[in-house]
């Protein structure tokens, strides 16, 4: 069963790469990155399905 888009909790323990000029992005085995840039805002994008949320 596929983890809801909006689970952030699940990617915790992820590896997580810190970028200073882009915010942090986060990478878990579902292949889902999540972005929070500077300004707060939260962007996941699914690399499988090409959908961007």
């Amino acid at each position: 069963m596929r983890e809801p888009k909006g689970s952030i909790t699940k990617v915790v323990n992820a590896m997580i790469i810190i970028d200073a000029h882009y915010g942090t992005v986060i990478k878990n085995r579902y292949e889902h990155e999540v972005t929070m840039t500077d300004d707060g805002f939260i962007f996941i994008a699914d690399k499988r399905l090409g959908v961007q949320a």
